[in-house]
């Protein structure tokens, strides 16, 4: 937690949502592509000579997830750098997994400023918290549904009851994929490039 906060702070941030894309790219020079990775969601690792490397799954079916993939695989880079890590649904739990989600969290939905706009855009009732006001959060935090319910659970927010009644359907929004708001398609074609002449 501690750790996504001085990475906020010493590259100036802010408070609210972030383009996940450009902070891997431009502040830690990782290389960042899509690539059809079937099952898995991210991959961290160092090329041959030793670069790091972000891979995402850009055929998920729900593609607002790959920004909080972005974030953890950057959690990766900073708590254990150039150790390979494949993240998958399934995956047992580590703590170098465990780790990068509470990085990944704080970094994307900082704790404070979530409770700060959770107060304003959430009913005090918590019975009458909809999934209309979540996809305001959304909005706000640049990220997930399923991000941001979790997210309201784990810091107490909202009850374990309140998160399984919000989470179906899980509802996306398209307009926050790594395509359409980090307007990626031209870079990682650049990226692949500079990747293939980097490897030769």
């Amino acid at each position: 937690k501690e750790l996504a906060q001085l990475v906020r702070g010493k590259y100036e941030i802010g408070r609210w949502g972030l383009d996940i894309f450009s902070v891997d790219r431009n502040n830690f020079n990782i290389y960042v592509m899509g690539e059809d990775l079937e099952s898995i969601w991210g991959i961290y690792s160092c090329d041959s000579k030793g670069n790091p490397v972000i891979l995402y799954n850009h055929n998920q079916p729900n593609q607002q997830r790959n920004v909080f993939t972005l974030a953890h695989e950057l959690g990766h880079h900073l708590i254990s750098e150039g150790e390979t890590e494949v993240d998958f649904e399934d995956r047992t739990p580590s703590s170098s997994e465990f780790l990068a989600d509470v990085f990944a969290s704080e970094l994307l939905m900082p704790e404070v400023s979530v409770g700060e706009v959770f107060k304003k855009h959430c009913a005090t009732d918590e019975d009458k918290i909809t999934s209309s006001q979540l996809i305001e959060l959304t909005e706000i935090f640049k990220v997930s549904y399923g991000a941001i319910n979790r997210r309201l659970k784990d810091l107490g927010f909202i009850t374990e009851k309140t998160w399984n009644r919000l989470k179906e359907p899980v509802l996306r929004n398209p307009k926050y994929t790594p395509e359409t708001f980090f307007s990626a398609i031209p870079i990682m074609e650049q990226l692949r490039r500079d990747l293939e002449s980097a490897v030769q």
